[in-house]
């Protein structure tokens, strides 16, 4: 019954490129006030990974949109820390974006292909921009048990070269 923003991982299509549309349909006629695909902020990622290379000079860096690999390196190889970029991930690009410069006041909500994305949303240094996980597997699960059906949408913004994040080298 609440008002929210889907933050839609872009991998969302490359999963479900038949129905696709289908489901974002349905979501929208549930209360998605709005879905916009986190290719934008996989933009705003390469932008500022760019930058900081470029500014840093570094190399041999390990990029962090994985939370399950920043978890891995700070858990068992904590001598890696200084080689991960200090960049937020696309999703959290995306939310501050949102949040910040485009005044999203409603709670935001990341759907997703993997369940790690929930310790990148509940750590407290990313200020609670992203309120919600929901993974693709448990959505398509909960939507087939209980056949619900809707019109077809899109999702709200273009893809730029972000929505090749998913995709083998992107």
């Amino acid at each position: 019954g609440e008002k929210i923003t889907l933050l839609l991982a872009p991998a969302f299509e490359a999963n479900y490129p038949d129905e696709y549309e289908k489901y974002l349909g349905i979501l929208k006629a549930a209360g998605a006030n709005r879905i916009i695909s986190v290719s934008f902020g996989a933009d705003i990622t390469t932008w500022a990974y760019i930058s900081y290379l470029k500014q840093t000079g570094k190399t041999g860096l390990i990029s962090q949109p994985c939370p399950a690999i920043v978890n891995y390196i700070e858990k068992y190889q904590p001598e890696l820390i200084p080689q991960l970029v200090p960049l937020h991930s696309p999703m959290m690009a995306e939310a501050i974006y949102l949040k910040k410069y485009q005044g999203v006041k409603e709670d935001l909500v990341f759907l997703s292909p993997c369940i790690a994305k929930k310790s990148e949303i509940s750590d407290e240094n990313n200020k609670g921009y992203i309120s919600y996980n929901v993974t693709f597997d448990h959505l398509m699960e909960y939507m087939k048990k209980h056949n619900i059906t809707g019109p077809s949408a899109r999702d709200e913004i273009e893809y730029g070269l972000g929505s090749v994040y998913p995709t083998p080298g992107g």
